[in-house]
Parts: C-alpha cells; sequence; structure tokens
C-alpha cells in the first residue's frame, strides 16, 4: 500500500491515435514535431522531455494522456473537482486522492462522439 500512496500521482488515462499512415496524419505528425522544434529554443537543453510520435502496429502514432490528480501546492487557487460519471464509479481514485492531491480541470478528460446528422452535417 506504501508503493501505491507514493504513485498515485502518476496514474492517468491514456489513449494511442493513429492514422493508419494516411497522409493526412502523417503531415500532422511533422505539424507537431515542426512546433516542437520551434518551441525547444525557449527551454533550457536538459530540462526538455524530447518529443517524437510514437509507433502503433508500425504506423505513426500519438500517445496522449492526463493525470486524475495535481499536487496540491502546485496549485493552491484551483478547485478540486468530483469525478465525472463513469470515472470513479468505486470511488477507489476519490479514497486514493487524500489531501494532498486534487482533481482539478487540468485533470478532466471529456470524451466526444461523433454524430452524422440526416442533414449530412457532422457534428
Amino acid at each position: 500500500m506504501q508503493n501505491l500512496q507514493r504513485c498515485r500521482i502518476y496514474l492517468r488515462q491514456a489513449v494511442t491515435l493513429t492514422g493508419l499512415s494516411t497522409p493526412s496524419f502523417d503531415r500532422a505528425i511533422q505539424n507537431c514535431e515542426t512546433i516542437f522544434n520551434s518551441m525547444k529554443v525557449h527551454f533550457l537543453k536538459d530540462h526538455l522531455n524530447v518529443w517524437q510520435p510514437s509507433t502503433y502496429e508500425g504506423h505513426k502514432a500519438l500517445d496522449i494522456h492526463a493525470r486524475y490528480f495535481t499536487i496540491r501546492r502546485h496549485a493552491p487557487d484551483e478547485q478540486n473537482l468530483a469525478f465525472g460519471d463513469g470515472i470513479d464509479p468505486s470511488g477507489i481514485l476519490s479514497e486514493l486522492r487524500g489531501h494532498d492531491l486534487i482533481h482539478t480541470m487540468d485533470n478532466k478528460v471529456e470524451y466526444l462522439k461523433r454524430q452524422d446528422k440526416d442533414d449530412g452535417k457532422i457534428r
């Protein structure tokens, strides 16, 4: 249990996104690399992790994640939010949160679903 207490700040939701080698997704990956390279000049050499795309079954991919918690002292003005529906149905995350961690808007993940309308528009 002690190891879990130390590691709970690292708990996260994650997804891997790939375009299955479509030209438009590969261009998006190149754009991400361009943005990273233009931004890295503003950081000290050893203060930034190198960004690179991942792969999924041989296709370029993006690994995206969001941590469930923020250390309370790092965000003293942030409000501690309840977990959304379906995120913590058994209350395990709420129990792990304790008093030193909070769940903020930066930790919240919203899931969207594409809907095709009858008139052919996408929502």
